[in-house]
């Protein structure tokens, strides 16, 4: 095959009509002033690393913006965690729980799963504190793969419920079958909804019996901006979806995000300081271990980048004289 085949092929994919029947159901934006909405969201990054072990950060974040004429930040909350993991052996009941029915994980999927733990912690103190808002977590509204967690979702639902607040989840990309096609969701939803503007579409229940971890909730497609792109939106306790993408309407009306929940947009720019901050992190990592009495040699040697890979390995050698 040669390069213009490759194209054409690429062309026809692109351009073919799919017979797949998609149910659209379509919602007017609040004429009204909308819920106040909270972003919740949060990132890691390595620092250090000797043997098996890993030094990590953890931060997450939440905040509450209203809207009338324009958006105004009204609370923000942050909390950053430090985290010694290990992939040899359990350093806390936690990771306990995550090796033993994870062997084989890595330090990346423990100190993402850690991190999501934390997001349900700091979701459970908005949502006992706050009443008639929207918590809007960033990412889909599924339980870590911790176990005995189910419990602690179930106690945050009934929060919720009390408290008058509307809890869901947007997933900023998106790459699921629910429609039993070839292409993705968000691809075959954007060929067939050319001319929609708001509109939703709820994905079979079949899809959501699979879910892995649990879905807590249930998942939707929403447009929330004339031709903007569609965004998956987990809705929880049952909540009236019309209802739910009107008032969300209203906060995806910013020109940097088009179609996107706007304040999940700073929640990530404030989640991701943890990356930017690193050489802050390191430099006090060096002080207080340099302090403690371990070598300076040591330290540099195990100085990691955001992943979690040693500066000092040899592969990171490798990909360096590559680019000369």
């Amino acid at each position: 095959m040669n390069l213009d085949e490759a194209i054409d092929m690429i062309k026809e994919c692109l351009t073919q009509d799919f017979n797949v029947e998609v149910n659209f159901s379509e919602y007017k934006p609040c004429g009204e002033k909308p819920l106040n909405l909270i972003a919740i969201d949060g990132s890691a990054t390595f620092i250090f690393n000797v043997s098996t072990l890993w030094l990590g950060i953890i931060r997450v974040c939440a905040l509450e913006y209203e809207f009338e004429n324009g958006y105004y930040l009204r609370d923000r909350r942050e909390e950053e965690y430090v985290e010694i993991i290990s992939t040899h052996k359990a350093l806390n009941d936690i990771q306990d729980k995550l090796l033993r029915n994870f062997p084989f994980a890595t330090p990346n999927f423990i100190i993402n799963e850690l991190r999501r733990l934390y997001e349900i912690n700091l979701l459970r103190k908005i949502a006992e504190e706050k009443k008639n808002v929207i918590i809007a977590m960033d990412g889909a509204l599924t339980t870590t793969f911790l176990k005995g967690l189910d419990e602690e979702v179930k106690k945050i639902l009934e929060i919720c419920k009390k408290n008058e607040n509307l809890l869901i989840g947007v997933a900023k990309d998106s790459k699921t079958h629910a429609f039993h096609h070839s292409i993705t969701d968000v691809e075959l939803l954007e060929r067939k909804a050319k001319d929609k503007d708001y509109c939703y579409v709820e994905l079979p229940e079949s899809f959501i019996k699979r879910c892995k971890p649990p879905l807590y909730g249930k998942a939707y497609f929403a447009r929330l901006f004339p031709k903007a792109r569609w965004f998956r939106i987990d809705i929880a306790n049952e909540a009236p979806p019309k209802l739910v993408f009107s008032q969300l309407s209203c906060y995806a009306r910013s020109k940097l995000s088009l179609g996107y929940v706007y304040p999940l947009v700073e929640a990530h720019k404030l989640a991701i300081k943890v990356n930017q901050l690193r050489e802050i992190y390191e430099e006090r990592f060096k002080e207080e271990a340099l302090r403690k009495g371990i070598p300076l040699h040591e330290i540099l040697r195990g100085i990691t980048n955001a992943e979690g890979r040693s500066y000092g390995a040899y592969h990171t050698y490798l990909d360096e004289i590559s680019e000369w």
